[in-house]
């Protein structure tokens, strides 16, 4: 039995990790799951969420400088087409505004990777906003990993590099 797993959300909020997604298995098997963790995550996980911000800004056609140090990456909801295996987003953010106590809340487009048909003309992701999704999915298969800002006893990270790479947990005792 091979399983196909899939993240279909990923929301980093402090030491608060939310990453939803799907496994399916079979012809018709499919399992739907959702983990929840307060443990904060390994910093390069917010980070490959915030580095998504000057390229949210280009694609939005907003200034370089608008909400400048404000703006801030809440979650991405990723999807696929069924029929064609072709992948989407969208990307949910808050930006704090001086004018009013209560952020403005807003979700980019949902734009899929690739065109859904050989004629398609919609508009795609552009590529450089896709590498920084692929690096958000990254972050979010290590945090499911084990990858955590916690050090062990002996000051050693609990998420070895090397092991990172090949996608595998370093176990080290607690």
């Amino acid at each position: 039995m091979i399983e196909d797993k899939r993240i279909t959300k990923v929301k980093v909020e402090g030491a608060r990790v939310e990453i939803s997604g799907k496994s399916t298995w079979g012809i018709a098997n499919e399992r739907e799951w959702h983990t929840r963790v307060t443990e904060e995550p390994d910093p390069a996980f917010p980070a490959a969420l915030q580095a998504l911000v000057p390229e949210i800004r280009e694609l939005l056609e907003l200034p370089a400088d608008y909400a400048k140090d404000a703006m801030k990456v809440i979650s991405v909801s990723f999807s696929w087409s069924a029929s064609v295996k072709v992948r989407g987003a969208s990307i949910c953010v808050r930006a704090d505004l001086e004018c009013a106590n209560s952020p403005l809340i807003f979700n980019t487009p949902h734009l899929p990777y690739d065109q859904y048909s050989e004629s398609g003309t919609q508009p795609v992701m552009p590529e450089e906003l896709i590498k920084l999704l692929d690096e958000v999915e990254h972050q979010a298969e290590r945090y499911l990993g084990g990858a955590r800002a916690q050090e062990d006893l002996f000051g050693q990270s609990r998420f070895d590099g090397k092991a990172a790479a090949a996608g595998e947990r370093l176990e080290t005792p607690l």
